[in-house]
């Protein structure tokens, strides 16, 4: 995860996270689950982008743009395949740009 933003898995920045733990989820249902990305840069950020290695969890809405220390929802949607049978382990590439002024 970048430095350059914090991620939190609560709305009032209090829980830190360093990875995004999706937690337990049964099978064969589809859970959403939202983390907030703060801007600790100095500068605006702007071509926010995440790509998950993962058929089976989506990006359904994130922040393109956060003004310094700005606050946005990344809100992901996980479904397990009725078959899988171990733990879901997948990386999340952040890019971004930052302008300074």
């Amino acid at each position: 995860m970048s430095s350059l933003l914090e991620i939190y898995d609560d709305k009032e920045l209090k829980k830190k996270v360093e990875t995004l733990d999706l937690g337990e989820i049964e099978v064969g249902t589809t859970v959403k689950k939202i983390y907030y990305i703060k801007n600790t840069t100095g500068g605006t950020i702007t071509r926010l982008e995440f790509k998950i290695d993962s058929p089976y969890i989506k990006v359904v809405r994130a922040p393109k743009l956060l003004k310094p220390d700005e606050v946005g929802e990344l809100e992901l949607e996980i479904k397990p395949p009725l078959d899988i049978r171990k733990g879901l382990n997948t990386k999340v590439e952040i890019s971004f740009r930052v302008i300074y002024s």
